[in-house]
């Protein structure tokens, strides 16, 4: 097949129908497929164009030769031959002579990147140094210093982000006072007076004519109406409704707070009482990479007062999770319980922290989804035992039934093939050259001319060329008598979805 393939490109190229096209040189061919890869275009889109472009066979096998030595799977590309064969005894010599160059054997291709001489080679032609170091490939899954990316971990711990309470609001009925806080307690109306006082450590405060008033453990609604009930004794007019009083906060207290466990910073700390669970951990520097967002606990008077699972705060925004602290609370971070990967087709690929019995729809979910060109029929994951590993494919239809484990790697397939099932494409000698849908009023050869703005005054209209796509994925270079279908002197051609037509100039 490729023997047969090789000798239609002979042809091909010795029709003068593509004789303006100027040669390409070797380092001009080289610096166009990794222009081209770089650039994410598939090998045989690559092998298209340069067909277009009128490369001779010598080329031709020049180009596979320095690629063939390496693992870029030029071979798969129908373009280019992946045998030796000249079609004249001096291009089978040109072949054999290229097999001995040291420099040829030299370009290979490993893990991706191109080695030292072939980039030396692409260099020279742009004019530019490359270090001799092949490129690695960059992981999704580890940052810039190859800690694993874990979702969640950084809004705690980011520089740009800041969990400091806010103490400048109004002041919350529901707030608790304690010692250390500053009260200030206005009149106005019939009387009118301002008084500031400090709650003592023994939780209360000292009024003249009135005495001591206790205000430690009450909410600020509760202390409202115990002071107001107090002063109604030395003004009557609050009593009566001709005055008013009002209590705030002024210098608020400070609690202290524990945070032990998986955090960067554990420890004791000195807090505003206005401090609730996230300013704490935030305090604390965030949670370690082993640290768990899914099981933090609030132990209050030796008792669990809370588990938060932070991840309903960072996806479904329940600020009810944030739980404002009080004296002498312990917060605890435990290791996680599973972490598990996901890569491919997805949105967000890195490591999330999963619960015990968590499904892969659930970690789906939690990646942002699937991208565009995602298979959703099924997906693949990965799991080791200690022992060995096992592949599973589980089909969509399992997505919510089947429970993810620590160390899970979960991988979604996507779609890299370049196939389309209604497009076709002219180049050349026209006036609007490009791609086109097929079918309604784009069904023949002269009716994507006709879209494609006409041929310009210097088509060369005796011959122009389709390359076509056949059943088994290889090429076929079909004839096209274009100056008889422009005039309706021939029957016009059919065309079929990825044909390719050129017209020469």
């Amino acid at each position: 097949m490729r023997k047969k393939l090789i000798l239609m490109l002979v042809a091909f190229l010795t029709v003068g129908a593509l004789s303006a096209y100027a040669q390409m040189s070797d380092e001009q061919i080289i610096t166009y497929i990794t222009e081209g890869m770089s650039a994410g275009k598939t090998e045989r889109q690559i092998g298209t164009e340069l067909l277009a472009k009128g490369v001779t066979t010598s080329q031709l096998q020049r180009l596979f030769k320095a690629y063939k030595s390496g693992n870029l799977n030029m071979a798969d590309t129908n373009v280019m031959p992946s045998n030796k064969l000249g079609t004249t005894s001096k291009e089978r010599k040109s072949a054999a002579d290229e097999e001995d160059d040291p420099s040829m054997q030299d370009m290979n291709v490993s893990d991706g990147s191109m080695t030292s001489k072939l980039k030396k080679k692409t260099a020279e032609v742009e004019g530019e140094e490359v270090e001799d170091t092949p490129e690695e490939s960059i992981n999704p899954l580890l940052d810039d210093e190859g800690n694993k990316i874990i979702y969640g971990h950084k809004i705690f711990s980011a520089k740009t982000l800041s969990f400091e309470p806010n103490v400048n609001v109004a002041t919350p009925e529901d707030y608790v006072l304690g010692p250390g806080d500053e009260v200030i307690i206005d009149i106005w109306g019939v009387n009118e007076a301002n008084i500031t006082q400090k709650i003592s450590p023994e939780g209360f405060v000292v009024i003249s004519q009135v005495g001591r008033i206790s205000l430690s453990g009450l909410t600020v609604k509760e202390a409202t109406g115990k002071m107001k009930s107090a002063l109604g004794k030395i003004y009557s007019s609050l009593r009566s409704g001709g005055s008013h009083m009002s209590l705030t906060l002024g210098d608020l207290r400070t609690i202290q707070v524990n945070v032990m466990g998986e955090v960067e910073i554990p420890g004791t700390f000195r807090l505003s009482s206005f401090t609730t669970l996230f300013n704490a951990l935030y305090r604390a520097g965030g949670v370690t990479p082993v640290g768990s967002l899914r099981n933090i606990r609030v132990v209050r008077g030796g008792e669990e007062y809370a588990k938060v699972d932070a991840y309903e705060y960072i996806f479904n925004g329940k600020l009810d999770l944030n739980v404002p602290l009080k004296e002498g609370d312990v917060i605890v971070v435990p290791p996680y319980e599973a972490l598990v990967s996901v890569t491919g087709a997805i949105k967000r690929p890195m490591f999330y922290e999963m619960k015990e019995g968590e499904s892969v729809g659930k970690l789906i979910s939690y990646a942002g989804g699937f991208t565009g060109n995602a298979y959703r029929g099924e997906l693949g994951v990965e799991r080791n035992d200690g022992r060995t590993n096992t592949m599973y494919t589980v089909s969509s239809e399992r997505f919510d039934s089947f429970g993810l484990q620590d160390g899970d790697a979960v991988m979604v397939s996507g779609s890299e093939v370049e196939v389309f099932t209604n497009r076709v494409e002219i180049k050349g000698a026209v006036y609007r050259p490009g791609k086109f849908e097929i079918g309604g009023d784009i069904v023949t050869v002269g009716q994507l001319v006709e879209h494609a703005g006409g041929v310009m005054e210097d088509a060369f209209l005796s011959r122009a060329q389709i390359i076509r796509e056949k059943a088994d994925r290889s090429l076929e270079l079909v004839s096209v008598p274009l100056k008889g279908i422009l005039e309706g002197n021939v029957d016009d051609i059919v065309l079929k979805r990825g044909d390719i037509l050129i017209v020469s100039n």
